[in-house]
């Protein structure tokens, strides 16, 4: 039986198979451009990401480093102001042990 459908196997079939396969393999190259393009795509977000992230550390860092100098001036002006407030209470002992000494 399968020799007398052999020419509708070369004539009919033959060709729709060739149809088929040239369709499959276009779609297939669609699918694989579409998820190149989606590669493409995560890949920009995930660099976008990153490099949101690393600002944001630079940013934190910056801070970090305002917040540390700030500190330090801090520190410094309450160093100060308590050498002067030493200096003046030893003025005052000095004037006030002067004036002392005057009525012994």
């Amino acid at each position: 039986m399968s020799h007398k459908l052999q020419p509708c196997d070369i004539a009919v079939f033959a060709p729709l198979k060739t149809v088929y396969r040239i369709a499959r393999i276009k779609e297939m190259m669609l699918q694989l451009e579409e998820m190149k393009a989606r590669t493409t795509t995560i890949s920009k977000e995930a660099q976008e990401s990153k490099q949101k992230k690393d600002g944001a550390v630079a940013l934190a860092a910056q801070l970090e480093a305002e917040v540390q100098e700030a500190k330090n001036r801090i520190s410094a002006a309450a160093f100060q102001e308590s050498e002067e407030s030493e200096t003046k209470v030893k003025k005052r002992t000095a004037t006030l042990l002067g004036t002392v000494g005057c009525y012994v």
